[in-house]
């Protein structure tokens, strides 16, 4: 696991299994474990884009962002010069978003 990755990359896994376990009775396994993660640090924002993992996140109190999110914070941190081909990429790949996110992501990202 996590064979390629940059170095500053640390994969690690949920140490409590058992409340992975519950989580995945609503949630898919990725989601489930990138919660349980989650608890377990102070100040963290985990990154999720399925619905229902991030209703579980906000249950819990958590801080969450998606992938656009993400693309967005490149953006305005100059690591990207713009979202639109990002996002147009995402879709192209299967990649569901309303498009009304798409909109509001494009105008906060100045490219709409």
């Amino acid at each position: 696991m996590g064979a390629g990755l940059p170095s500053w990359i640390i994969v690690q896994e949920a140490s409590d299994k058992a409340w992975v376990t519950q989580l995945l009775a609503s949630i898919d396994p990725g989601e489930a474990t990138a919660i349980a993660l989650a608890t377990e640090f102070q100040e963290v924002v985990v990154i999720l884009d399925d619905l229902d993992a991030r209703a579980a996140a906000v249950k819990l109190g958590l801080e969450l962002t998606g992938t656009l999110g993400i693309l967005l914070l490149a953006k305005q941190a100059g690591i990207i010069p713009g979202i639109r081909s990002a996002i147009e990429g995402l879709a192209r790949v299967g990649f569901r978003m309303s498009d009304g996110l798409r909109s509001k992501m494009l105008r906060m990202a100045e490219e709409e």
